[in-house]
């Protein structure tokens, strides 16, 4: 953290007054109001860099109610000279216009790439950035050596609603964009940039600083999660960073992860503080200092020759715990603190250049939800006859207490928000709600009971729910009253097509015992489902029929095979359509080999002749559906698969030993729906209006252990399906041969995707089937999609 040289002459915390931004998506939504959203700052104009500049400020304290850049160990005249002779964008990232000298400070004859900082607006706001460079500075024995260059915003005391969670249904949250084009270190030189708060204990008289970083360069390892001292300050620090499984913030979707590594280009770092998180932190801190006083008497007790006394305990090592009170909790403070701290001698240099932009800050507040009903015990699973074996654990469906995935995967493993649902009688359920490609996620923590805004009209109010605040998603839990049974409604809108697909809301289970859950003997997939409700508008005739306006229920399996001469695992994913916005899928088969990431994936889709729901009910009831899973993955092998990296193309073909199913074993399962309204981009237009809800209940995937023998593909013989109503689709109109009805291109990562879709045939030896009469080509073409 921040290290003062001398604190005799200027007391640090005094002017450390309350500073709070603001986070919100984007800029529109940060225009709108919301009355559980309270703002605390809004980005706005900046005219000059004038007067909000302060240098180690002994003799005063930086302007109240307005952005200030502050320097530390590099003289107080570091910044208090106009620069024009050299454009500090080109270390920042961040250009500076002309004239120069309006928006950007320099130290006298200051050189290229010397410290300074710059300020100045854009057509969307204020932009800012700092050059800190230590070497040809003097190295002083036993100075702390710090060089810091500090953004910071300093309320006055006036300003109203300070405690964050003073409310216990508030979230703070904090976003920004950075990028840290230039950090250079030699010896024992360590510089990092952490987006810090203080938070004041306003009954004890104590703060403790909160500080994740986000870029931290130097000897040693990446600092960790823990509690620390600050010897300038002489408080306790929460240390923190930008990544998964992170237990005093909540990272927010799409925010980078803290770095090592010096990087161009704007990235987001934005995170979440909940009153249980902070609370955490102050029983961690509360610990440490306890700790702290423990060493602090025994190296006074060996001093004294006895065991202090109460009063030299007082005296000499003090302690008070802060309160649990959270609200006597007011920010004191909010820094983007960059340093260059040189702890040894002379040969310890540095330097460190950033920008930022579009902070933002506010706390949300989850609304207070109706009074809490008791949670109802959850109904008996019926025992499966002694022939059946359950492949994932049992009754666990009708357990709503599950895990909420964050919409980030490490090393291809779902991450986790840290907490459950607080439902008391409910055990840790083994299935997890998975989120992929969403604006905003659904949380454990954003639960509501019975609300009475939600009526079915035929499960009436949901026990619990689970909503976006945009409602771009939800799922809700019912409880049928007949069978007594969970019922979960699954809704998506909106989302993007890529090449990886579109926009989904989960929920995943894995297989009890990957041992047993091998497909020699028939597995049954049954449940009880409708389309609940259903929403598909085009804007365009295009938009029907090239794929971008589409919403899609299916199951998903990732199933392994494995080699029985190696022992090599291939992993690949099998889906069964169940219903979607267009009944094409139900005679559509999709084939698909491409790498994702390092990760090469194989995937298939497919409705066999199975049940099929092509309307949308909202009144009607659930209907009782199964599916042989041994038949598709039969129909899966049985014929090669297209690949593509981009670069080259080949075929992958399953091999005579793969129709053996023994070898192949189900390692879990997850179903719901996928959603997308545009191609490409989150940020590109709509091309349509999608949207879906799905009813699920009573969903069991069974092994048929009394089966003689072993199933092969050749020997295979599935039992007829439940047959489920279903009106014949409408044939749609037969292009002629080489008739191309529509055709686009959009860029995925660095590649162009080009597609076209209504044609009879492929149109060339690159083009891959997508499904239907629909094909793309991936042109790898770096230059096309920067």
């Amino acid at each position: 953290m921040l290290v003062i040289k001398n604190n005799k002459a200027f007391n640090f915390k005094s002017y450390l007054k309350a500073i709070i931004f603001l986070f919100f998506a984007t800029r529109a939504g940060a225009q709108a109001s919301s009355s559980n959203i309270h703002y605390y700052y809004k980005p706005s104009m900046i005219n000059s860099i004038e007067g909000r500049l302060y240098a180690d400020p002994v003799n005063g304290e930086p302007k109240k109610d307005q952005v200030n850049w502050m320097f530390w160990g590099q003289g107080r005249s570091a910044i208090n000279t106009k620069l024009s002779n050299w454009n500090l964008g080109d270390f920042t990232g961040a250009k500076v216009p002309e004239p120069l000298g309006q928006y950007q400070r320099g130290s006298v004859n200051v050189g290229y790439g010397g410290s300074a900082v710059s300020m100045h607006n854009d057509a969307d706001g204020p932009v800012f950035g700092t050059m800190i460079n230590t070497f040809g500075k003097e190295w002083i024995k036993g100075d702390y050596n710090i060089s810091a260059g500090i953004l910071e915003y300093d309320y006055s005391d006036s300003t109203p609603n300070l405690y964050p969670f003073a409310n216990l249904n508030n979230t703070l949250h904090l976003s920004m964009k950075m990028q840290v084009p230039q950090s250079y270190v030699v010896g024992a030189t360590r510089a990092h940039i952490s987006p810090s708060f203080t938070f004041d204990d306003t009954s004890t008289g104590q703060y403790f600083w909160f500080a994740p970083f986000a870029f931290n360069l130097g000897p040693g390892t990446w600092p960790g999660e823990g509690i620390s001292w600050d010897i300038a300050t002489r408080a306790a620090i929460v240390g923190s960073h930008y990544g998964s499984g992170t237990k005093y913030v909540t990272i927010e979707p799409g925010t980078s992860v803290s770095t090592a590594k010096p990087w161009s280009g704007w990235r987001t770092y934005s995170y979440s503080v909940s009153p249980a998180q902070i609370l955490l932190a102050i029983d961690d801190v509360n610990q440490y200092k306890k700790n702290q006083q423990k060493n602090c008497i025994q190296v006074l007790q060996q001093k004294l020759g006895v065991y202090p006394s109460p009063a030299d305990i007082e005296k000499n090592c003090p302690n008070r715990d802060f309160s649990r009170d959270l609200s006597k909790y007011k920010i004191g403070s909010f820094l983007v603190d960059a340093e260059v701290a040189r702890p040894n001698s002379a040969e310890d240099n540095g330097n460190l250049a950033y920008s930022v932009r579009d902070i933002y800050f506010y706390t949300k507040n989850s609304a207070a939800a109706p009074a809490p009903v008791p949670a109802p015990v959850p109904a008996p699973a019926p025992t499966p006859s002694p022939q059946y074996y359950s492949i994932w654990p049992e009754g666990g469906f009708d357990n709503p207490r599950f895990k909420f995935g964050n919409g980030q995967s490490t090393n291809h493993q779902i991450d986790f928000f840290p907490t459950l649902p607080d439902i008391s009688p409910y055990p840790p359920s083994p299935w997890y709600a998975v989120q992929w490609k969403k604006t905003q996620l659904l949380r454990p923590d954003l639960m509501f009971r019975s609300p009475a805004s939600v009526s079915d009209p035929v499960f009436k109010t949901p026990l619990y729910a689970f909503p976006t605040s945009n409602n771009e998603s939800h799922i809700y839990v019912f409880q049928d009253p007949q069978t007594k049974k969970m019922v979960y409604e699954l809704y998506g809108e909106h989302g993007w097509l890529d090449y990886l697909g579109g926009s989904n809301v989960f929920l995943q289970v894995d297989a009890k015992d990957t041992k047993l859950s091998t497909l020699e003997k028939p597995v049954t997939l049954q449940m009880k489902a409708k389309i609940a409700n259903r929403v598909t508008q085009y804007h365009s005739n295009e938009a029907k029929t090239d794929g971008s306006v589409l919403s899609q229920f299916f199951s998903g399996f990732t199933i392994h095979y494995k080699d029985p001469k190696t022992a090599a695992i291939t992993s690949l994913f099998l889906q069964i359509y169940h219903g979607g916005s267009n009944s094409s899928l139900a005679t559509t088969k999709y084939r698909g080999c491409y790498y994702n990431g390092s990760a090469i994936q194989l995937v298939y889709g497919a409705n066999l002749s199975d049940a099929y729901f092509h309307e949308a009910s909202a009144n009607g009831p659930l209907q009782s559906v199964e599916y042989n899973v041994n038949k598709y993955l039969c129909d899966m092998i049985s014929k090669p698969m297209e690949c593509t990296d981009g670069d080259k193309k080949w075929t992958h073909t399953f091999p005579t030993e793969t129709q053996v199913l023994k070898n192949w074993n189900i390692n879990s399962y997850y179903v719901g729906i996928e959603t997308q309204d545009k191609l490409g981009l989150s940020t590109n237009p709509p091309r349509g209006a999608i949207a879906m809800a799905v009813q699920l209940s009573d969903l069991k995937l069974l092994k048929n252990m009394s089966h003689p023998g072993e199933l092969t593909c050749q020997n295979l013989t599935p039992p007829a399906p439940v047959p489920v109503p279903a009106p014949t689709p409408a044939p749609g109109p037969t292009p002629a041969p080489g008739e191309t009805i529509t055709s686009g291109k959009f860029c995925s990562g660095k590649n162009e995707i080009l597609w076209q879709c209504g044609v009879s045939q492929s149109p060339g030896p690159k083009w891959s089937s997508v499904g239907g009469t629909c094909y793309h080509y991936n042109n790898g073409k770096s230059s096309q999609c920067k």
